[in-house]
């Protein structure tokens, strides 16, 4: 039920964006025309079981997509993850941009989730 902050690259277009080498601000927060989609241990977050703590609609874990404030050309992706998840020292986390996923199959990202 935690929410965790993914830092990423690769977001492609953000509307406003500051100029190439400034970084973003923190306000107005710079969004993603897209809300990524965001799977834990193979299944996305939508199509985990409802859990106490997750939110009433199932498609806003995802809280913010868009440029981190304060830096440089990073993705920030704030996602909360799911009350059923089953907990592991290395669950396999990926994010989709559409049709994009975060991996090529040569490697794969974890958390741990308690």
């Amino acid at each position: 039920g935690s929410t965790i902050q993914i830092y990423a690259i690769g977001q492609g277009f953000v509307p406003n964006a500051p100029p190439d080498g400034s970084p973003a601000t923190a306000s107005p927060l710079l969004s993603t025309p897209f809300t990524p989609q965001v799977a834990f241990g193979g299944l996305f977050t939508d199509e985990y079981p409802p859990g106490t703590g997750d939110p009433p609609d199932k498609t806003k874990f995802v809280s913010f997509s868009g440029l981190a404030p304060g830096l440089v050309g990073v993705w920030q992706i704030n996602v909360q993850i799911p009350s059923a998840v089953p907990p592991g020292a290395q669950v396999i986390l990926l994010v989709y941009a559409g049709s994009l996923a975060s991996t090529d199959g040569s490697f794969v990202t974890t958390v741990a989730v308690k």
